[in-house]
């Protein structure tokens, strides 16, 4: 097997792992939010809950506001590229 095919490997592992712990932490999350507590002290831990709401850009305001020059000059491009991973499984992994 390749470095690059044991990399695939791992890295798949890995992100199978981290969903399974992701849906635990939401479960475990589910049930601190239903004790309405705003702080929980553990043995190890604290854990608190903040509530906020999120802030949105009104793209329909901003152009009754601005001039059409302004509104257009708002609109940047990014400089870095978003790069993202992608997991599917394999025919020798599902074999």
């Amino acid at each position: 097997m390749s470095n690059l095919a044991t990399l695939a490997d791992h890295y798949a592992a890995l992100d199978a792992h981290i969903k399974e712990l992701k849906a635990k932490q939401a479960l475990i999350r589910d049930e601190i939010l239903a004790t309405r507590e705003n702080v929980i002290h553990g043995t190890r831990a604290i854990v608190k809950v903040y509530e906020s709401f999120p802030n949105t850009f009104s793209k329909d305001l901003a152009e009754t506001l601005l001039s059409p020059a302004d509104f257009l000059r708002c609109h940047a491009k990014a400089i870095k590229p978003t790069i993202r991973l992608s997991v599917t499984a394999t025919a020798k992994a599902l074999a």
